[in-house]
């Protein structure tokens, strides 16, 4: 991780109040560093950060892909559904990657998870990294298009 001198992170900016606690956006305006260089620390890269934005603002403004559903409040069978259904809208219309490192994204901005979250972070992982280079070329492609679906149990 690169060392940032606490000098460097001082700045003011603009806080939009739309939709926000006006606590949270007084909070904000007296703090002392930047929050958007704090941000890019805490998701690891400029590059992830820009990722997940993407994500989640695909996914605000899609009517399928927005939590519109209480999820903890669905049977198992609805919220497995509900996952599928914004899975299938997501490979639809998204040039973002489904793969392991923006599963845990898409996690982020959906209730719940994704419903092939485990799919990605263990099944993905497998094939991707234990396979030889016959298996990964033959069963990779299939693996993250989603044409087939693995975890463990």
């Amino acid at each position: 991780m690169q060392f940032i001198p606490a000098k460097s992170l001082v700045k003011k900016r603009e806080v939009p109040t739309k939709g926000i606690n006006p606590t949270l956006v007084e909070e904000r305006q007296r703090c002392n560093f930047d929050q958007e260089q704090v941000a890019e620390i805490m998701w690891g890269s400029k590059q992830s950060l820009t990722q997940f934005r993407k994500i989640r603002d695909l996914m605000a403004k899609d009517p399928i892909l927005q939590n519109t559903v209480a999820w903890n409040d669905l049977e198992r069978d609805e919220q497995m559904e509900d996952g599928y259904r914004k899975l299938n809208r997501k490979m639809k219309i998204s040039k973002i990657p489904t793969d392991y490192k923006n599963s845990s994204l898409w996690s982020l901005t959906q209730n719940g998870g994704t419903s092939t979250s485990l799919h990605h972070i263990m099944f993905e992982l497998t094939v991707r990294y234990l396979g030889d280079d016959e298996q990964v070329a033959k069963w990779l492609p299939k693996v993250l298009s989603c044409q087939m679906i693995g975890s463990y149990s």
